[in-house]
């Protein structure tokens, strides 16, 4: 594989809007759902904006395309000739940064390191996944700080789940703590 952009072939570009939400929003699971369900755009933001905050969860039903937007917005960002690596949190649990990405994105990421300014994208793909595997999101995230360390000022962190497999509270102390 030769990075990102291999992964991303026949994707269509779907100029998606997403929702922010509150914090009842995220502590009442069946109301989110409702809120899916019901989905009236109002407030809606795009990625340029998602793309400006430190950290995103980004939420979505199973079979949404959750997977493939991400690998789709790392691969653009990299043609734009900004870092951007789209990892699976699963993988991330058990080993380190490094081991995970392909050559290429490595050698993107030591560069992004070593540059000192840049700011650098991280999309970390799928909290229910990792939740499958008897993974901990902690640990995860542990691993990425250790691998931006000195960095991760400058990093924007993306991860994306189901929302029934997003913990409200838990997994939103433990993603904006790491």
């Amino acid at each position: 594989m030769n990075g990102i952009a291999d992964t991303v072939n026949d994707y269509e570009v779907l100029n998606r809007r997403f929702d922010l939400l509150s914090e009842d929003d995220l502590s009442r699971p069946e109301a989110l759902l409702a809120r899916f369900e019901q989905y009236s755009g109002s407030g809606a933001v795009d990625w340029d904006t998602l793309l400006r905050h430190a950290r995103v969860c980004l939420l979505a039903e199973a079979g949404s395309g959750k997977t493939r937007e991400l690998r789709a917005k790392a691969a653009e960002l990299m043609t734009e000739g900004r870092f951007a690596v789209f990892a699976p949190l699963e993988a991330l649990d058990r080993e380190p940064l490094s081991a995970v990405l392909s050559s290429a994105d490595e050698t993107a990421l030591a560069a992004w390191l070593a540059d000192g300014h840049a700011t650098g994208w991280f999309f970390l793909d799928a909290v229910d996944e990792l939740k499958l595997t008897e993974g901990v999101l902690e640990r995860a995230l542990r691993r990425l700080a250790k691998s931006i360390s000195g960095s991760a000022h400058r990093a924007r962190i993306i991860v994306s789940s189901r929302p029934l497999d997003w913990r409200a509270k838990e997994d939103r102390e433990t993603f904006l703590a790491e």
